[in-house]
């Protein structure tokens, strides 16, 4: 970030003396001009580094991606609208209260700049919501942020809010793709995680359509083949119909045209097969699967912090992590936070016989939904151990928040659960509620930005006075 560039000249002959800067080939068609805040509080708020993956070439992504959300209808803020001699720090901090979520756009130059780690600090302390997207590989295991006991507390506050969320998912490479086609998608992906997760409005564009040659343009249907041209490259299938093309463009017609049973499926070219957990399986093994021991994942709090995202091995991780669990092999530790693949399921079943986890957080990157939230719940009613449940930002519905309600009726041990940012609805936080008059246990319940309306809000309101 450029803190004090507004102090000495205007946004615009900043970006005019930057004119030689462009996006490196194949992507210079993609739309970067600098433009205007167009509403006091966007919906979008936008945090980078200027020069990250070389000399500049963060802004010109930056005002990629806010060109690209642009021309879908989504307003978003950036430190470059801020002009005419205005605080930097007071217009970006007083936007961030009043956006609905906050877009990270990640390198490892990001973690090098003290005004996008103060950005990121504060974001995660309003517990605001968050979208990364990885512009090259970054590193944020152990202290990232340096060797100062200041720094490795904010590195182990931070990675907390880093998980799940990514656009694109941790398989499909980083936010920029091949080429203008991919980069183009992404962006549609971005639109339409910006919905599901903060309710953001798209309104209608004045500001026309993007699109490159032989690539899908933001007005073409998710049915239609989203490259014309042939490409070198491996072509997949979609396992419902005879749609193909790249993993990104089958992934993306597959949420997008068959999410039923895209969510649920248990094979297919996208949808891998879910782990087969064995009976037993002893520390020694799980330590394999990661490749080192588990001591090795656990920060300064004491809690395990394990990664089954990896997409070549989370097979099995998954299925050494959820044995682990089911066996009760690693007493140790009481508190663990988890971020998988897919698993969510199996990690419900696997709580049903563990007594000693009594803290768990997950952070999900493909999101467990209400089939991983109902085995959760069908796991509280049998695990008198768990105090404390996350299952922030996981797509749970109101099939799952029902499922939740109901296992509350019973589950006698249960402290604190938190179920920010999901999509439980009126019907999930009415069961919730029901639950509420017969529990006496659960001391906080977290039910923020669930698109719950006045209806569900008078519902569990007459339970908590």
């Amino acid at each position: 970030h450029q803190t004090k560039h507004c102090q000495h000249t205007s946004c615009t002959q900043v970006m005019a003396s930057s004119s030689d800067i462009v996006l490196p080939p194949p992507w210079q068609s993609l739309p970067t001009a600098f433009f205007e805040q167009e509403e006091e509080f966007p919906q979008v708020i936008l945090s980078y580094q200027s020069h990250s993956t070389g000399t500049n070439q963060g802004k010109i992504w930056m005002w990629a991606v806010a060109n690209g959300l642009r021309n879908a209808g989504i307003t978003s803020f950036n430190g470059y609208q801020v002009t005419g001699g205005r605080d930097w720090n007071e217009e970006w901090f007083g936007v961030l209260p009043e956006c609905k979520v906050v877009i990270l756009m990640l390198s490892q130059s990001y973690f090098e700049s003290p005004a996008c780690v103060k950005e990121l600090k504060e974001a995660c302390r309003i517990d605001k919501p968050m979208i990364p997207i990885y512009l090259e590989k970054v590193d944020v295991s152990g202290y990232f942020l340096g060797t100062t006991a200041e720094q490795k507390k904010a590195a182990n506050f931070i990675r907390r809010f880093l998980q799940g969320n990514c656009v694109p998912p941790p398989d499909q490479g980083f936010f920029q793709g091949r080429g203008p086609g991919d980069f183009l998608r992404n962006i549609q992906t971005l639109v339409g995680t910006l919905k599901k997760l903060a309710d953001v409005d798209v309104k209608p564009s004045q500001h026309g359509v993007a699109s490159t040659a032989g690539s899908v343009e933001h007005s073409q249907s998710a049915t239609a083949p989203a490259n014309t041209t042939k490409r070198h490259e491996e072509v997949y299938e979609c396992e419902i119909c005879d749609f193909e093309g790249t993993l990104a463009d089958v992934r993306y017609h597959e949420e997008e045209m068959h999410p039923k049973t895209f969510e649920g499926a248990e094979t297919g070219a996208l949808s891998p097969p879910r782990p087969t957990i064995p009976r037993e399986t002893s520390l020694a093994e799980c330590e394999k699967a990661f490749g080192k021991p588990l001591t090795t994942f656990v920060n300064d709090q004491g809690t395990l912090c394990l990664d089954c995202s990896d997409v070549s091995k989370y097979i099995e991780r998954v299925a050494a992590v959820c044995a682990v669990i089911a066996s009760n092999a690693c007493p140790e530790w009481t508190s663990w936070e988890l971020q998988i693949f897919r698993g969510g399921e199996e990690l419900g079943h696997a709580l049903k016989t563990n007594n000693t986890i009594v803290t768990l957080a997950l952070k999900s990157t493909w999101h467990i939904g209400d089939e991983g939230a109902k085995a959760f719940a069908e796991a509280l009613k049998t695990n008198n151990t768990l105090q404390s449940l996350g299952l922030n930002l996981n797509d749970v519905g109101p099939e799952g928040g029902i499922a939740l309600g109901d296992a509350l009726k019973t589950n006698s041990t249960l402290q604190k659960l938190t179920l920010r940012s999901n999509n439980i609805g009126d019907k999930g936080v009415t069961e919730i509620g029901a639950a509420l008059k017969v529990n006496d246990t659960l001391e906080y319940l977290d039910l923020n930005n669930n698109k719950i309306s006045a209806k569900g809000g008078k519902a569990i309101g007459k339970v908590i006075g």
